[in-house]
């Protein structure tokens, strides 16, 4: 996987790209236990530097090169073949990359209407010295883009902006608006002039400037041809399992998360069907539900299941907090969710990325939206009031007042999104969460890791099968009834876990753990830890209380505290209890985009002098381009072979 920095001097003010990759990794070393190569280019009057995290279990080729193009995936585009083949375009492992930037700069539409989010690639077409890079149709791929007079700059780290010396500032009512919706709305950031860039973006440079074209595919996405509920169950339920081949045919033994929820279960029993050889993992105490479900099914398929007792822990100290938090922020500014903030990467940091299964976006296919408001039992006229209720029943409690009607008009403009689309009915909630709940809050979770992650509810054929499905018959959630009776009919009578309550556990066989994961679950008597039962992953508000107390207060000292711009003072200190991880978040912010507190912290925790930790700078070395110009690569970059035969 890959941080990018990809710029543009409009001043022709010359750079150092070079030096520009040096302070990249400078920037993002108090994340990573391994330091990634850093890997700079030049080209059509642009300049790119990255960090290249070494992806563990992918054989495909994230980057490939000929005497006309030079290709690199920011985001692997895991069913490209199916996408190019569908378009009339045979292609191979060996040229997939290549022939799939042919393919979008010639005409982008064909291809691109059948391209899985998330995916994104960079591209150079050498004889015309320009540049391109193409996001998916849903604006997935998580792509932020900042232009002033003097840089246009795109990356898909909104941190990496400092490197150019470029001053993130935070936006009160973006950052109130994300605290109660629970992900930046529409094309927002939570940073002044960051947007993110929409769904079948093509970005050109050239020596002259820079242009744009919007190829909207997502619109066909979600008014599809007529088709009867057969026809699209079928649909569906094919899309997965064509997208599931096409992974495990680039793949070596991915995790797979397995829960006690529908979305997981779905996927899993593709996966089972087809006889792919996964690491199946649930977190949790080991008397969840989750757990206990999961446990079962893992017996009944003969499937080895790794538990993970210690997933979602937080940390045990106040500095830890502050860590956890702090580097949270700096690899995902916010994106991702609230409260795992404060359990990022707590057993350590990134050193290589690797493949993880989940059954994220399957609300695609289960009306989510609709259920919660209570769609079924509201007029259509009262939908929009309902969902107001809905997002601000979560806005902080505290939130400063003059940002309430900021904050509505956000969520109203998010709503009605869907009008745009012509879409109509349920089909409007519906859409909220695809373009919303999916498109920003999703991608900023998938995004909180270095890994590859493969979602396979999302891609284009599956929301198609939604859009053509009746749909209020979709909270029944008939797709992934359908998949599991079809694939695991074994699986499709175990309950899930909102069929049941905690007083069902003695349903379910106790799970056994290893000595070491015992002892962990029986460590400490905090009473903030999980406790007997075990049905929650720690006690927030003891953990508040007990833990990370110092924090809060020091919010409401801090007179500079971007906390005062969005939280009303006089509240904030008596109810921080009811939104105290937004407190926190809040408060750490500007000593994160400043920069110095996460390096004097990491100095701490290695006890080294600051020379040692915080300059980690992988040596370069020059490789020759063409031929005859150079350019320039990490000496640490790993060569990556062609994937496996095509499915």
């Amino acid at each position: 996987m890959k941080v990018i920095l990809l710029w543009r001097s409009k001043k022709g003010v010359p750079q150092d790209v070079v030096e520009v990759g040096k302070s990249l990794g400078k920037r993002f070393a108090p994340l990573f236990d391994e330091q990634p190569a850093i890997v700079t280019r030049e080209f059509s009057g642009a300049h790119l530097a990255l960090l290249d995290i070494p992806l563990d279990g992918w054989n495909a080729d994230t980057e490939q090169e000929d005497p006309a193009r030079w290709v690199m995936a920011i985001d692997p585009p895991i069913n490209a073949r199916a996408a190019l083949k569908k378009a009339g375009i045979e292609s191979t492992p060996a040229n997939r990359l290549l022939t799939l930037a042919t393919a979008l700069e010639t005409d982008p539409r064909p291809v691109l209407r059948e391209l899985a989010p998330n995916s994104s690639i960079l591209w150079e077409h050498k004889a015309t010295r320009t540049a391109y890079l193409q996001t998916d149709g849903l604006g997935h791929s998580q792509l932020f883009e900042y232009e002033d007079d003097d840089f246009y700059v795109l990356t898909n780290r909104v941190q990496s902006l400092s490197v150019l010396g470029i001053s993130l500032d935070p936006v009160a009512d973006e950052w109130a608006a994300r605290f109660t919706m629970g992900w930046f709305p529409l094309s927002t950031t939570g940073f002044r002039g960051v947007r993110t860039l929409h769904g079948g973006t093509q970005i050109k440079i050239t020596t002259h400037g820079i242009s744009r074209t919007v190829h909207n595919v997502l619109r066909e996405w979600v008014h599809p041809e007529p088709m009867s509920r057969e026809e699209a169950l079928e649909l569906g339920a094919n899309s997965l399992v064509e997208m599931c081949d096409e992974a495990i045919s680039q793949w070596d033994r991915p995790s797979v998360g397995l829960s006690g929820g529908f979305d997981s279960r779905a996927i899993m029993s593709i996966l089972r069907h087809r006889g792919a050889d996964v690491d199946m993992r649930v977190r949790g105490h080991p008397e969840r539900l989750d757990v206990l479900i999961a446990n079962h099914l893992a017996e009944l398929a003969d499937i080895p299941l790794r538990i993970k007792p210690h997933g979602g822990m937080p940390p045990e100290t106040v500095e830890d907090v502050r860590w956890s938090i702090g580097r949270a922020l700096l690899w995902q500014g916010g994106g991702i969710h609230l409260k795992k903030h404060l359990s990022f990467r707590v057993r350590g940091g990134f050193a290589r990325g690797g493949v993880n299964v989940m059954g994220s976006h399957a609300g695609i296919g289960k009306a989510d939206f609709a259920v919660t408001i209570g769609a079924d039992k509201l007029d259509e006229a009262q939908w929009e009031e309902a969902l107001l209720a809905h997002f601000t029943a979560n806005r902080p409690v505290s939130l400063e007042k003059s940002l309430h009607e900021p904050v509505r008009q956000h969520i109203l403009a998010s709503v009605r999104e869907a009008e745009r689309y012509e879409l109509t009915g349920l089909h409007k909630l519906h859409f909220l969460f695809l373009h919303e709940y999916t498109r920003r809050w999703a991608a900023g979770a998938i995004n909180g890791a270095a890994d590859l992650v493969f979602t396979p509810f999302l891609n284009p054929d599956f929301i198609r099968a939604a859009y053509a499905f009746p749909a209020d018959e979709l909270p029944g959630k008939p797709f992934h009834r359908h998949v599991v009776a079809k694939y695991a009919p074994d699986w499709a009578e175990v309950p899930y876990d909102s069929d049941i309550t905690r007083d069902d556990k003695h349903l379910f066989k106790p799970v056994r753990l290893s000595k070491s994961k015992k002892a962990f679950v029986e460590s400490g008597t905090e009473r903030w830890r999980p406790g007997e039962g075990g049905h929650r992953l720690f006690h927030r508000k003891f953990f508040w209380r007990d833990v990370g107390k110092g924090l809060i207060n020091e919010a409401n000292k801090a007179e500079d505290s971007f906390t005062h711009e969005v939280f009303d003072q006089e509240t904030m200190r008596p109810l921080y209890k009811k939104c105290p991880d937004a407190i926190a978040v809040a408060h750490l912010l500007p000593a994160v985009i400043e920069g110095k507190a996460l390096r004097r912290l990491q100095r701490e925790r290695q006890d080294a002098p600051p020379s040692t930790s915080a300059s980690v700078e992988p040596t370069q070395r020059l490789e020759t381009k063409n031929g005859s110009e150079p350019s320039r690569f990490s000496e640490n970059r790993v060569p990556k072979k062609s994937g496996h035969e095509d499915p």
